[in-house]
């Protein structure tokens, strides 16, 4: 729903997109598909699944867009450092203002009422307590893309994912004469 689009698989097995009527907040479709599946993979990597991995996933997607917006940077940059945090680099989210130390990570346990300490939570645990430390710190960055999607830099990156998106419509329009043609 962020780049206005989606993948429709249609009864014969072809891939088409679809207009969705949400609004296109300027992000290309490849990447945030690309990048979605990523972290729904670091997710299930420590035993993550269903729900709980498709929600990260998806809220981590709309977080990177608005992050990028705010911070001018790379949508693929952004989305690379979120998923280096939920591994556990922290360093990888100190630029956007983010801790997700230990000792950061036990204190917000300690809120939620988890007595354990974080050096002897699971892997999976330690990630629950990032996704929620790394959403809750974020705040500031919610919704700057769409906000601001009217800026120079937002309208630059529209742009180029819009041209983007162009080729891959063209090219999905050739792929049956390009069939035909070749053996």
């Amino acid at each position: 729903d962020l780049s206005g689009v989606q993948v429709s698989i249609g009864a014969d097995g072809e891939g088409l997109l679809t207009e969705t009527g949400m609004k296109n907040l300027g992000l290309n479709i490849q990447e945030v598909t690309q990048y979605a599946s990523q972290l729904a993979s670091v997710t299930n990597s420590v035993g993550q699944t269903g729900e709980t991995s498709l929600a990260a996933a998806s809220a981590f997607t709309k977080l990177g867009a608005d992050m990028s917006s705010l911070f001018n940077m790379d949508y693929s940059q952004v989305m690379n450092n979120l998923n280096s945090a939920l591994i556990g680099q922290s360093r990888s989210v100190y630029r956007y203002g983010i801790d997700i130390t230990n000792a950061t990570l036990q204190t917000l346990a300690y809120e939620l009422g988890v007595e354990k300490a974080v050096s002897e939570m699971t892997q999976m645990e330690k990630q629950q307590l990032r996704i929620i430390s790394i959403l809750d710190q974020s705040r500031v960055s919610w919704g700057d893309q769409s906000s601001t999607i009217n800026s120079t830099s937002n309208q630059i990156r529209l742009l180029k994912n819009n041209l983007s998106e162009t080729g891959m419509i063209l090219g999905q329009l050739f792929i049956p004469i390009l069939n035909n043609l070749l053996p």
